[in-house]
């Protein structure tokens, strides 16, 4: 929000509306993390949005949840201007301020969502971003911060900086998109890239950028300050402002296989978070959706999402955001398959123990083996665990159209 790409300012950069942002997925998500929220908190979330753009994803949470105090926070005048011109709530207001100088006074926030932001500002803005979440995060808050993973977007990094040099050779087009070097790298590049034998997170890195439109691609990969950032490197800044990492907002390929007892071999004997660091490598992450919380409430933390604890969310069927998003190709397994057609035939909202001990499935009581068949299906991107009745998904991970 201090330094701003032009292209964000000149271009309509799409609002989008995030499923891990809303607060019955984030909560449910650190209940699995054995981190309890209030019932309040549940309820009637007071959840802050830095970098709300023009606030469509305050928007969808203002009205799936009408007890909720929402607030967005924008340094650009013209995205603030649209989302209070907007249908809005009357639970929803939006501020102009910049994040290094904005004030919330006594104001606390139970849900602190910094969507896109970390990766994308300078250093001293990065560094005045995680003392702001900490200062404004509530007791048990919990907050969403997300950023571009090493080593899994370093292909990523590569491209944009290919792509700003190309930018810098042949400088901005005149209507505020991007030059004719960027979008000439991108055409080349897609015409070698089968001959190349290129691998497939080069392939993956280019065929996300040609998905964007000319206000994303500037706002993003050209955007002079981006950066990736080891797990390490990340963690040691939040801790340094007040900030523990719990978990991220969505689980590991690693769950499909049956959770993080497939890579136990590589990481045994290693301290929890250096062995998150050694999974990233082997999974290949290049973004995360990381919650926190502040350091004096992490005490009882555990290392890694309860499976059993699972069976206490509510799943939504996941099907609408599949367009959107792209799931792991690996099965489900035979559990998981079960489970799925028990919330398919449930049809309501109801927590995953109900749904289990009303199904047909074997060995009800036991929650562990249902818990990470859940969990395998949430990693499949196959069903969405929420605290609570979960929110109509069908606006998630959509472009808000303008």
């Amino acid at each position: 929000m201090t330094t701003l790409a032009p292209g964000y300012a000149q271009a309509a950069y799409p609002d989008v509306v995030q499923t891990q942002a809303h607060p019955s997925f984030a909560f449910a998500l650190a209940h699995l993390h054995g981190h309890a929220v209030s019932n309040r908190a549940r309820t009637r979330p007071r959840v802050l949005d830095i970098g709300c753009n023009r606030g469509a994803q305050l928007r969808w949470i203002a009205r799936t949840l009408p007890g909720a105090t929402c607030l967005g926070l924008d340094a650009l005048p013209a995205a603030i201007d649209e989302a209070r011109a907007a249908d809005n709530p009357k639970n929803l207001a939006f501020e102009l301020g910049d994040l290094t100088t904005w004030d919330p006074g006594a104001r606390r926030f139970d849900l602190i969502i910094a969507y896109g932001m970390l990766s994308w500002l300078p250093d001293p803005a990065r560094e005045a971003l995680l003392r702001l979440v900490a200062r404004a995060l509530a007791p048990g808050g919990v907050a969403l911060i997300c950023w571009i993973a090493l080593p899994g977007g370093a292909a990523t990094e590569a491209l944009g900086q290919l792509l700003r040099l190309e930018q810098a050779r042949q400088p901005g087009a005149p209507d505020g998109g991007i030059g004719r070097g960027p979008a000439e790298a991108l055409r080349r590049l897609a015409a070698g890239m089968a001959p190349a034998l290129a691998g497939p997170s080069m392939a993956g890195a280019l065929h996300a950028a040609q998905g964007r439109n000319p206000g994303q691609l500037t706002a993003d990969e050209l955007h002079p300050d981006r950066r990736a950032f080891y797990l390490m490197e990340v963690l040691d800044a939040a801790a340094q402002s007040g900030l523990a990492y719990m978990g991220d907002a969505g689980l590991g390929p690693d769950w499909i296989a049956g959770g993080p007892a497939a890579l136990a071999p590589a990481l045994d004997g290693l301290p929890h978070l250096v062995a998150l660091q050694y999974r990233d490598y082997l999974l290949h992450v290049g973004f995360r959706r990381s919650l926190f919380v502040r350091a004096q409430d992490a005490g009882p933390l555990r290392t890694e999402p309860d499976a059993a604890a699972a069976l206490s969310l509510h799943a939504a069927l996941a099907a609408p955001l599949a367009a959107a998003v792209r799931p792991y190709t690996d099965p489900p397994g035979e559990d998981g398959d079960a489970l799925l057609a028990a919330i398919r035939a449930a049809g309501q909202a109801a927590p995953l123990s109900a749904v289990v001990a009303r199904s047909d499935l074997p060995a009800r009581n036991d929650t562990a083996r249902w818990g990470l068949a859940a969990l395998r299906l949430a990693a499949n991107n196959r069903v969405a665990l929420s605290l609570g009745p979960p929110p109509p998904p069908d606006m998630a991970h959509r472009p808000i159209p303008e």
